[in-house]
């Protein structure tokens, strides 16, 4: 073979371990596979700055969701009214607990992918917040796995943020007006300058001639009144959650009703249901407690009506010191007074004192 043949072959021999070195490391740099077993991220994302790299459970690396709470006030139909309330959000996963004070796009840091559930907690009074949840304003998204049981929300903190848009009802203190059936007409209101007005709780009521002097029933003579209640302040509902209508009739003067009813609707009498707070604080004043569910008690559209009669004792002429009495006690979400970020329900509290969840509305009628 001569020399220039030997050379030829020589650079081809050089030239083919060339390629197959430079092959082998495009080979390595790139895991065999066309990625860089060193570059940031997950396929499909982009790694790097600005941007938020995506696990298996679509959670960032950061693993948090941030959950925004919207609150609508489902009774405005006239306009998207949220309001701010407190609630409670609990990780069901872990058992922690933080509460949420902005309900208006509020934001909350929360876990991904823990589970979670949202209690909101009951204000007091006129523009006061009530605290059942009746769902969602709008369908959240199906990753977060959303349902709202028995006033409660629960959800998946799933990805890196979320929305819930829920709807519920504002709180609001009743006013009360009286009629007189074995008359047919209203009654006045103690210092009102006319009848049929409607009264804050707290009044008196007297006569259908007189603001300041009660009605005169002989012995054993019935009392047939129709009390009338509805909220002060427009899309607003007293009891959300229910409420419990008491009387307060000394059994050394009065019958226990014959009956009672609520909107038309006959109530039971229930004063052994009540729970161990609220037999605390409402046993010993009041002899007869009925419970009226959410359902029937009407919002600030409509009036409510009780209707009840009132009957003495065969023998007994009632006096002035025995005016019949009644009051109506919202029930509520508070939170505990002995373990923070606990809530429960009822009309009275888990303190040494039972104090009432909502204020107490009530009124009496006036016998001479």
């Amino acid at each position: 073979m001569g020399k220039k043949n030997k050379v030829d072959q020589l650079v081809k021999v050089m030239w083919l371990f060339l390629g197959v070195f430079l092959i082998g490391t495009v080979y390595v740099a790139t895991d065999g596979f066309g990625k860089s077993p060193f570059s940031s991220g997950t396929p499909g994302v982009s790694g790097g700055s600005g941007t938020i790299a995506v696990s298996s459970d679509n959670c960032p690396d950061t693993k948090v969701h941030v959950a925004t709470i919207n609150l609508r006030n489902a009774l405005n139909v006239s306009a998207q009214e949220t309001f701010d309330t407190n609630y409670i959000l609990k990780n069901l996963d872990t058992g922690a607990t933080l509460e949420g004070t902005d309900s208006t796009a509020g934001a909350n840091n929360l876990v991904c992918p823990n589970r979670y559930s949202l209690q909101v907690k009951t204000a007091d009074g006129a523009s006061g917040d009530n605290s059942f949840v009746a769902g969602f304003d709008s369908q959240p998204g199906s990753n977060l796995n959303a349902r709202v049981e028995n006033g409660i929300v629960y959800f998946t903190a799933t990805g890196q943020s979320a929305t819930l848009d829920l709807k519920g009802t504002q709180h609001a203190t009743l006013e009360s007006r009286v009629k007189d059936n074995g008359n047919n007409a209203y009654v006045y209101g103690s210092a009102e300058s006319a009848t049929g007005t409607w009264v804050a709780d707290g009044t008196s009521f007297y006569s259908t001639t007189s603001n300041a002097t009660g009605t005169t029933y002989g012995t054993g003579a019935e009392i047939d009144l129709s009390v009338e209640v509805r909220t002060v302040q427009t899309d607003t509902h007293f009891a959300d959650q229910g409420a419990w209508l008491f009387f307060d009739l000394a059994t050394t003067v009065w019958k226990k009703p014959a009956s009672v009813f609520w909107n038309g609707q006959a109530l039971q009498e229930a004063k052994s249901t009540l729970r161990p707070q609220e037999s605390m604080q409402f046993g010993t004043t009041y002899e007869y407690a009925y419970f009226i569910p959410s359902a029937d008690f009407r919002d600030s559209t409509s009036k409510n009506t009780l209707d009840v009669i009132f009957d003495p004792l065969d023998t007994v002429n009632p006096g002035t010191s025995d005016d019949p009495a009644w009051a109506l006690a919202a029930v509520g979400t508070y939170e505990s007074t002995t373990s923070t970020n606990v809530l429960y329900t009822g009309a009275a509290q888990d303190d040494d004192s039972a104090t009432v969840v909502y204020a107490v509305q009530n009124w009496d009628y006036q016998t001479v």
